[in-house]
């Protein structure tokens, strides 16, 4: 058995082939993801394309975070049981805070910009400990390329990154705030993110409420 490779998340031997749940939810998911990677290649990241559209006025694919929402966020929620649209609007506005959507900073990974420790303290710290859990989150990831490279599957696999994403705040056991709280969510993203480092939630706030406003 090839042993995943130094630095890379530590994947335990009974996680390394897929473990499909619900085979069926598993293919729509990736065929949702890959049409997600597709619009968003001929979409560009700029204010107009990612700014969210309200219900009842245009939903098509010009914009990036409904497409991404639709396509990737709320399956891949839902194939993890959480059902509360706080949490979608937690990584909804994660994703708007940290890329846009786009191309991550250098060291980072995905649209959620996660950084290799980050990615390994879910593995090492919670999913290690938690089988079940940890089925379904492999079960996202590629059999062969996650055990080569565990880090580029959260820049090429968008619905394992949002597992990985949401996995990342659950494992901080923190309590969602009722939806639509778009300053308690800001607050959530800082703390577990960015370990309640300074940061100006004045010039933050406004990525959860294009969230809330976006998945009303």
């Amino acid at each position: 058995m090839r042993a995943a490779p130094q630095g890379a998340a530590p994947v335990p031997a009974q996680y390394h082939r897929r473990f499909p749940q619900n085979i069926n939810q598993l293919t729509k998911l990736a065929r949702n993801a890959a049409v997600a990677a597709l619009i968003f290649a001929f979409i560009p990241p700029d204010a107009n394309t990612y700014s969210c559209v309200p219900t009842g006025q245009n939903t098509s694919m010009n914009s990036r975070c409904r497409c991404f929402e639709y396509l990737v966020v709320r399956p891949t929620l839902r194939l993890l049981e959480v059902d509360s649209e706080a949490a979608v609007q937690l990584i909804i506005g994660t994703g708007l805070a940290e890329t846009g959507f786009a191309t991550p900073a250098p060291g980072k990974h995905g649209y959620f910009a996660m950084s290799a420790a980050q990615h390994r303290q879910v593995w090492d710290q919670y999913l290690a400990f938690r089988p079940d859990r940890a089925s379904v989150t492999r079960s996202l990831a590629s059999p062969v390329d996650f055990l080569k490279d565990p880090d580029a599957e959260l820049d090429s696999n968008p619905a394992y990154a949002t597992a990985i994403a949401w996995l990342l705040f659950e494992s901080h056991a923190i309590e969602l705030p009722a939806a639509n709280a778009y300053h308690d969510l800001a607050q959530i993203w800082r703390g577990v993110y960015h370990n309640c480092e300074t940061l100006p939630l004045a010039n933050t706030d406004h990525y959860w409420q294009q969230a809330i406003q976006h998945a009303a």
